[in-house]
């Protein structure tokens, strides 16, 4: 009944036009011929634009869905990708797909993001963004022109390094409550001592975290960053606690994929900035200014300050960059039992001895 109300008014615009016909018929419900269609179509694209039309109904907040059923993202990286894009319309406000509109929310965010992430890292969060937008406007064809906000560029600032009494200081905050037993004291004794990231513990299955072997080490493998990230290190500083920790913190049960985590489903599944915000919060009650990524700067300061060589904090971290990442890849099925595992377990000794 709509469509046909529309076309009886069209009709009545357009008595003396051409395409009388294709309207009649489309009214009479008979099937159109392709130069009716193609009659009909025109005139919707003369008189209706699609920008128009999209726009006055598509907002900012209805892109994200269609994106990501197109790309099929799940788990943790879809997670990411809908956080990333909801913080976008949070700071930047909703608005309609329109160019000039849509330029001036990725200015906002642009500028206040700029005031707390480095420019790389706003380069990467603006480029997920402007994708999902770049899907919507290329799917229906739309003639909007995206281009991305001017950042400025600078230097990124190094997260702070802990000194050894700040190091020593956090140890003992964390075996106290509120921390003790949680997700955060093991998070924190396993990165201060190996140089892990919260992201590879949010992947560390149970059985990664051998905690039985001769010699006792975190396995870290899968989604890493680079192929070099996967590494064998030793674990050195309270193990009897990581045990302890481990027997209360992992999952009893398997998920759904046949998964069981080394510090619990629900730590698995959290967003990466809460994990981060939550960590910062105790790091920073022993050292101001620090982030969770500080412990693994810390970790190589000190390896390079007790002289340890540059090979072995490659093995030990995962640093393609200071050494072959076909060097450091090659024989790595080796790296956990005999003399390899022996060599770092002594290097970490000597890299964690303020702890011990």
């Amino acid at each position: 009944e709509q469509n046909k109300a529309v076309h009886e008014a069209r009709y009545e615009e357009v008595r003396s036009s051409g395409v009388v016909a294709a309207t009649l018929t489309a009214i009479e419900g008979t099937e159109l011929t392709p130069e009716e269609s193609l009659a009909e179509s025109a005139w919707k694209l003369l008189t209706e634009p699609p920008t128009a039309k999209l726009s006055s109904v598509m907002l900012l907040s209805e892109l994200y869905a269609p994106y990501q059923t197109h790309r099929g993202t799940t788990g943790r990286a879809e997670k990411r990708e809908r956080r990333r894009y909801e913080v976008f319309l949070e700071i930047a406000g909703d608005t309609v797909l329109e160019q000039e509109s849509v330029h001036k929310a990725l200015d906002r965010y642009a500028d206040k993001r700029q005031e707390q992430v480095s420019s790389a890292s706003l380069k990467r969060e603006l480029a997920m963004i402007l994708a999902c937008i770049r899907f919507t406007v290329k799917k229906h064809r739309l003639p909007i022109a995206l281009s991305p906000p001017i950042i400025r560029e600078g230097k990124p600032k190094p997260p702070r390094v802990l000194s050894d009494d700040e190091g020593k200081e956090l140890l003992s905050l964390i075996a106290k409550p509120p921390v003790q037993g949680t997700w955060k004291e093991m998070a924190i004794l396993l990165m201060l001592q190996t140089g892990c990231i919260t992201t590879e513990l949010q992947r560390l299955k149970a059985d990664s975290l051998n905690l039985e072997a001769e010699i006792p080490y975190l396995h870290i493998y899968g989604e890493t960053k680079t192929s070099s990230r996967e590494r064998y290190v030793p674990l050195t500083v309270q193990v009897d606690r990581l045990r302890e920790l481990k027997s209360e913190l992992s999952d009893s049960e398997a998920d759904s994929h046949g998964n069981t985590f080394a510090l619990g489903k629900v730590f698995s599944g959290m967003d990466d900035s809460n994990v981060s915000h939550q960590l910062i919060t105790v790091i920073r009650k022993v050292a101001p200014e620090a982030v969770a990524y500080s412990m693994r700067h810390t970790m190589k300061a000190n390896g390079l300050a007790r002289g340890i060589d540059t090979y072995s904090l490659a093995l030990i971290g995962g640093w393609s960059g200071l050494v072959s990442s076909v060097m450091l890849g090659y024989g790595a099925d080796s790296y956990a039992s005999g003399p390899v595992m022996e060599r770092l377990k002594g290097d970490l000794l000597k890299i964690n001895s303020h702890l011990l």
